[in-house]
């Protein structure tokens, strides 16, 4: 079965900021779980999931998609949830109501015709952007 995942990936000044963030991170407490083999500045908004028909898949991401064009948000500060590795530290995503209304208009749709994560089925949803994990636990105090 496909796997897949639908994000959104960092562009101009977001990006470069985040990819320096996590470097400074990862050299500041010697961890590399975001850097290696490199980091990949993106949002998620669905997945990770599996399909029997990808084609259904793309479908669902193009009937959503094109109800929206502009999906503003705000990187603003950092946070930490407990993962299944350790803690996860992130940079905070403030989401407007519009990046609301796509992520569960996206979750519905897709949850039809793929497995969904048990977080793809919650009411809220955490709007973030991983700076580390995995080896970050340890050292988190």
């Amino acid at each position: 079965m496909p796997h897949f995942f639908v994000e959104f990936w960092f562009h101009g000044y977001p990006k470069r900021y985040l990819k320096s963030l996590i470097y400074e991170v990862a050299r500041e407490f010697r961890v590399k779980g975001a850097t290696k083999p490199r980091p990949v500045l993106h949002m998620r908004l669905y997945g990770p999931s599996e399909t029997n028909n990808i084609r259904k898949v793309f479908a669902a991401i193009e009937r959503v998609g094109k109800n929206y064009t502009i999906v503003p948000f705000k990187v603003v500060g950092f946070d930490w949830r407990e993962g299944k590795d350790g803690k996860v530290i992130a940079a905070r995503i403030n989401a407007s109501p519009e990046l609301e209304n796509l992520r569960k208009e996206l979750a519905g749709e897709l949850s039809k015709i793929s497995t969904p994560c048990q977080w793809d089925t919650l009411s809220s949803y955490w709007f973030h952007s991983t700076i580390a994990y995995k080896d970050i636990d340890r050292k988190f105090d």
